[in-house]
């Protein structure tokens, strides 16, 4: 993962039962260089884990967008921008969706290519797919959302929204999640178990009092 805002989309949907697969390679040829797609996520039909995979653990913001549906396989495609005026490049994602879209359906395996060049083609004017037990979507992760321009072709989600249901699924299972925290390959997920389980670790920390030095 290249920056803070992918390790936390990846958090966000792996602790909601998706399969996060980060800096997913995109190959070029003669048309087009190389390039990735932040975070693919892959979710299937009967999702359960002991420990925050129950059916009242999922949170309701992908919940009401991506509209899981029994017997589907979700597919999302997912872009994570943190700089401060990022809602105004729709025009750069609107490109790179055009471009690499199709590579991305296709590279999925669900269909063979000429079925996934079909559903990429109808795919590219809409946020959301479906087609013969799987369904897709696109997902575009922003710092901050009052700047943004509300674009059809794909759903639009705040940073802090994903923050904000991680801090609560760690205090939720805190004992469970503290004592795994190690297990756990991030640094940055490490120090969110850790902050549910220590009231002194949370954030802020300004206002504490200074270290008194002997």
């Amino acid at each position: 993962m290249k920056n803070y805002g992918e390790s936390l989309a990846y958090w966000y949907f792996r602790l909601n039962g998706f399969i996060p697969m980060t800096d997913f390679v995109l190959h070029g040829d003669d048309r087009l260089k190389s390039s990735d797609c932040d975070l693919v996520a892959v979710r299937f039909p009967h999702v359960w884990e002991k420990v925050g995979g129950q059916d009242n653990d999922w949170h309701d913001l992908w919940v009401h967008d991506l509209q899981p549906e029994e017997g589907y396989t979700l597919a999302t495609f997912v872009q994570v921008k943190t700089g401060k005026d990022d809602g105004n490049r729709a025009g750069e994602l609107k490109e790179y969706f055009k471009k690499h879209l199709e590579y991305l359906v296709w590279r999925l395996g669900f269909w063979p290519k000429d079925v996934a060049q079909r559903v990429a083609r109808d795919f590219q004017e809409t946020n959301q797919i479906k087609h013969k037990g799987y369904k897709l979507s696109k997902v575009v992760v922003l710092r901050d959302l009052r700047e943004r321009r509300v674009e059809p072709q794909w759903f639009e989600w705040r940073l802090l929204d994903l923050v904000m249901f991680i801090e609560q699924r760690m205090v939720k299972y805190k004992p469970d999640k503290f004592e795994s925290r190690m297990h756990f390959p991030d640094p940055l997920i490490q120090l969110y178990a850790e902050q549910a389980m220590n009231q002194e670790f949370r954030f802020p920390t300004v206002d504490r009092p200074p270290l008194q030095l002997r």
